[in-house]
């Protein structure tokens, strides 16, 4: 069995008189060593979600540091947001799957969603937090 990663994910918002923004911190451990990098995909619609990165609202890679990885996002306007997250275990900047499309790399999606037979996930099953409050929520794969 794959590793499985957890992140803890706080909101902290502020108000300005045009319109709400918050910054959302997201703290992946369960790394077995350092090698290759976290990958975070944040999504706020169905589009894309959870496995195209190039329809990820916004996507970081990360640096692994002591078997952890710390990224913020900032500026968020209010709404509802999933994660995606890949231990990029050889930096090809990708999920890698064997010949079966089993996941050879760990992952984790936000909110302990599962997909089954029938697929991943879906946006709705995965989506995380309303950025209208601070909340706690959880990511594992």
């Amino acid at each position: 069995m794959k590793t499985i990663l957890i992140a803890i994910v706080s909101l902290a918002l502020w108000a300005t008189p045009a319109y709400t923004q918050g910054a959302l911190t997201v703290n992946v451990t369960g790394f077995k060593n350092e090698k290759g990098q976290c990958t975070i995909w944040l999504f706020n619609s169905a589009d894309g979600f959870p496995s195209n990165h190039k329809k990820a609202l916004r996507y970081v890679e990360a640096p692994i540091n002591g078997l952890s990885s710390l990224v913020v996002f900032n500026q968020l306007p209010t709404g509802h947001y999933a994660l995606a997250v890949v231990y990029d275990q050889n930096g090809n900047h990708q999920l890698n799957y064997n010949l079966f499309h089993i996941p050879k790399e760990a992952y984790g999606i936000s909110n302990d969603a599962c997909g089954g037979l029938d697929g991943p996930p879906t946006f709705e099953q995965d989506v995380d937090s309303d950025c209208s409050s601070d909340q706690l929520g959880s990511v594992a794969g």
